[in-house]
């Protein structure tokens, strides 16, 4: 792009800052969880209709899909963002924390649907300067799947969200406390891991415990198993990769006053190496085997080696995106990740079906508290990223649009 038309788009991005911190803050006041997002569908519906795009709401529920389209044909770029909140208090003291107890948009997908927005204005301001068509990808059900197990990225994609048209590419940007305001980070490949859980239960005897050679503790054989998993977890990858192992419930027995015959815990494998992945499942098995055969004990191991892919950059789109970075914030400002991030993501079923870039946008300052992690219940986003997020997508898209 050149210089004139970075100007252009950072100037317009400037003149939506407003109206994004108020879109932000609505959707942040009024946090509705997945496939519930009812009210906030409602809200970004209203926005994009005030845009005139044509717009197809309900999809996969709440989920909205819009279309923008340029100033002749060509491709076709996607634009995600995401819509629903987590089931965690929110318990800031600003204005407009959550009214809704026990929900929180505690992850940022209020400014994800604000930016989207902003960078649908921005286009269409500069409406001459790119051919094609933009979508713009208002996904719900990003945080938590359906009974079935459908997250909303997937039943977007069932709904028809990257057809009519086309889809080519697919951008999307996710806040990111740990890198300053006016930054973006990303990589090439693998930028969030993937995700695989597992449910296992020790299967023991019971016994009371004046007599507890007449049973098999399965508490003490799920310590042991506990204790053997987190070792492992350092002795089977090498040290620089991203890699952990985690178990986050557990529960087990009747009373206090018998030996419990079975003990429950879930947990999870998060790795970048999508090659490695699938065999975890074996060096779960080998030490949960192992251990249970040394006390008598059995064993119950349900494992989910693709509960979430991992999200991948296409490394040619991740390069151009952060060309286009580079030229609109300038390249001090573009961080190049040495390693994925270990939390997972629905963005992988776009990426299933055409190439994309997953960035993150910095939204830390020390100065305005908003360095407290994801989920967090204190977190919140610095809003001076809001017009730099907007202008990212912005850019991103007419830098595919406009390049061969």
């Amino acid at each position: 792009m050149n210089p004139g038309l970075t100007e252009r788009i950072l100037a317009a991005a400037e003149r939506q800052r407003e109206h994004m911190v108020s879109v932000r803050r609505q959707i942040h006041a009024h946090p509705e969880l997945a496939y519930q997002e009812v009210q906030t569908a409602r809200l970004l519906a209203n926005e994009v209709e005030k845009l005139g795009l044509p717009a197809r709401t309900g999809v996969a529920g709440t989920g909205i899909v819009a279309l923008l389209a340029g100033s002749g044909a060509g491709k076709t770029v996607a634009l995600r963002a995401d819509i629903d909140a987590l089931p965690l208090a929110d318990l800031k003291k600003v204005p407009y924390a959550s009214q809704n107890p026990g929900v929180g948009h505690l992850c940022g997908h209020d400014a994800h649907a604000a930016m989207a927005l902003g960078a649908a204005a921005i286009l269409q301001e500069l409406h001459g300067e790119w051919p094609g068509h933009v979508k713009f990808l208002f996904e719900p059900a990003e945080e938590m799947a359906n009974a079935s197990g459908t997250s909303g990225a997937r039943a977007m994609v069932e709904d028809g969200a990257l057809v009519n048209p086309d889809v080519d590419a697919v951008l999307a940007l996710h806040v990111f406390p740990e890198w300053p305001t006016g930054s973006v980070a990303l990589r090439v490949g693998s930028i969030m891991a993937g995700h695989s859980k597992f449910r296992l239960a020790i299967l023991g005897h019971e016994a009371h415990p004046t007599t507890p050679q007449l049973g098999v503790d399965a508490g003490l054989v799920a310590a042991e198993v506990l204790q053997a998993l987190y070792t492992l977890a350092g002795r089977i990858v090498d040290p620089g990769d991203a890699f952990t192992l985690s178990v986050g419930l557990i529960k087990g027995g009747t009373a206090y006053n018998l030996v419990p015959a079975r003990v429950e815990m879930v947990g999870s494998v998060r790795t970048g190496d999508e090659e490695r992945r699938p065999r975890f499942r074996e060096d779960v098995e080998r030490v949960v085997r192992g251990i249970c055969a040394a006390h008598g004990a059995e064993y119950e191991l349900q494992y989910e080696p693709y509960t979430y892919p991992a999200t991948c950059n296409d490394p040619a789109l991740a390069q151009r995106f952060a060309r286009a970075a580079g030229q609109l914030l300038g390249e001090d400002k573009v961080v190049w990740l040495d390693r994925p991030r270990l939390a997972g993501e629905t963005f992988h079923e776009y990426l299933k079906r055409v190439p994309g870039v997953y960035a993150f946008l910095g939204t830390g300052n020390p100065a305005k508290g908003t360095t407290y992690s994801s989920h967090h219940s204190l977190f919140d986003i610095d809003e001076d990223a809001l017009p730099v997020g907007a202008a990212l997508l912005a850019a991103g898209a007419i830098d595919f649009l406009t390049t061969s």
